[in-house]
């Protein structure tokens, strides 16, 4: 159809090529501005480069869809078959087992105390309990806000049934190692302050006491990044 027809304008014609340019025009426009939205979309959120541990290699972990460097790869590992759990710690670490308890320090320190005092000692404890208690309720039973170092007998207080395993009990909140219930706080531990994490044993009366003391020896806050990367690969066994 032609724009002028015996000398005039086909304005029927024009405004038809006119609506379609805008309809052609706008189309264009709004398919570039999804583009665009996508593009910016994917560059603020990517697509995740893993969805399973298996995907990201050895010595990695897929964490939110991105594979990170497991600073844990390589370490050693401990198991104790009698309370039933698994734990991995530093290759420069030893461990000291005695009944109940096992102790992870600086090789040296723990083959030659007379000569070296120790940067880490993070000591994991079992204490069995005859009662259902709570954590919170166990450690009000075997712990006090009190300063007990300003008395002769630094573990007796009025509070405690029997004595008390940590003073100056503070900063109590509750968390979760690997999905497991836990209670953390900070305590004074007969002769250092320190960092402690229980946690019960399911369907057993056990709590499984994870200590760690500030020794003052060497940087600080590095017995504090090593006692979180530990407790990050705590497991109960099945």
């Amino acid at each position: 159809m032609p724009f002028i027809t015996q000398g005039k304008t086909n304005w029927k014609f024009l405004l038809i090529v006119i609506v379609l340019a805008i309809i052609v025009g706008g189309g264009a426009l709004w398919y570039t501005n999804r583009i665009e939205k996508v593009l910016l979309n994917l560059s603020q959120n990517p697509l995740p480069e893993c969805n399973e541990d298996v995907n990201c290699g050895e010595g990695k972990i897929c964490l939110k869809g991105v594979c990170h460097v497991e600073e844990t790869a390589g370490w050693k590992n401990y198991t104790s078959t009698k309370y039933g759990y698994e734990i991995k710690y530093p290759q420069h670490l030893c461990v000291e087992e005695e009944p109940f308890l096992a102790k992870f320090m600086d090789c040296n320190a723990l083959e030659k105390p007379e000569l070296y005092a120790p940067e880490v000692e993070i000591d994991i404890f079992a204490h069995s309990t005859e009662s259902e208690l709570s954590l919170r309720d166990w450690l009000k039973q075997n712990g006090t806000e009190e300063d007990l170092r300003k008395k002769d007998l630094s573990l007796w207080s009025q509070k405690c049934p029997s004595l008390c395993l940590y003073s100056n009990v503070s900063a109590i909140k509750d968390i979760y190692i690997n999905n497991i219930p836990a209670l953390q706080f900070n305590a004074w531990l007969v002769t250092t302050d320190g960092i402690v994490v229980l946690m019960k044993k399911p369907s057993e009366k056990i709590i499984i006491d994870f200590t760690n003391f500030h020794t003052g020896i060497g940087t600080e806050g590095y017995s504090d990044k090593i006692f979180n990367q530990m407790l990050s690969t705590f497991k109960f066994l099945e």
